[in-house]
């Protein structure tokens, strides 16, 4: 499904799956991914990184 192929970060193949909806995910070897939220009343530490930026490391951080 969709919901644990797409993330911020994640590199997705533009091909017929992804039309379809079940998006193939490019598997590499990945920098490390600088994650920002703007909330009201948060402080200046609304930046995370995130040195491995899989699903499980994306959806931890945020």
């Amino acid at each position: 499904s969709v919901a644990n192929r797409t993330y911020p970060g994640a590199v997705q193949l533009a091909n017929k799956a992804f039309a379809d909806n079940q998006p193939s995910l490019l598997v590499a070897k990945r920098k490390p991914l600088n994650i920002s939220i703007d909330l009201p009343g948060m402080r200046k530490e609304n930046t995370i990184t995130v040195q491995y930026p899989t699903y499980g490391n994306v959806a931890g951080a945020v």
